[in-house]
């Protein structure tokens, strides 16, 4: 389930809001009594749009922000447990300049500004030899980018 609002305040800057509401399946419900067959992660993102016309440029930031999730998982005294993942957010920006009628177009920016890798996950485990949480990959990190488009139409 997701809503979008968007708001353009000129036709030069442009705003848009999303939420979404994300189910996901716990492959551990048949098994275990007591699992939740489904848990909710949230997520919003935001987009800001700058076009420059007469200067043919234009500017967009991204920002994602993904909630806290219920995760499920068998501890080492073979019991269902639950814990959770991190909330983290990413955020990306990309600046565009078109030259000689839209022939050529440069694009320079940044994937993943705040260089988010990896996510905590925290949970209560039992046995001699766990610990109560670890850490999720989510991304490789920052990336600086550079592009070139040429349109030969």
């Amino acid at each position: 389930m997701s809503t979008e609002i968007r708001y353009g305040h000129s036709k030069h800057l442009d705003f848009k809001f999303g939420l979404s509401l994300n189910r996901i399946y716990n492959a551990l419900e048949s098994t275990f009594e007591g699992a939740d067959r489904f848990s909710n992660l949230w997520e919003t993102q935001n987009q800001l749009n700058l076009s420059l016309p007469k200067q043919k440029l234009s500017l967009t930031i991204n920002h994602r922000l993904i909630d806290q999730q219920i995760v499920y998982f068998i501890n080492d005294i073979d019991e269902l447990s639950q814990g959770f993942t991190g909330q983290y957010q990413l955020m990306d920006c990309n600046m565009n300049k078109r030259f000689f009628d839209g022939k050529i177009d440069l694009g320079i920016g940044v994937k993943n500004i705040r260089d988010v890798r990896s996510i905590p996950i925290g949970g209560q485990r039992s046995g001699n030899h766990s610990s109560g949480g670890g850490a999720q990959l989510v991304n490789w990190g920052r990336n600086i980018f550079v592009r070139a488009k040429l349109n030969l139409g």
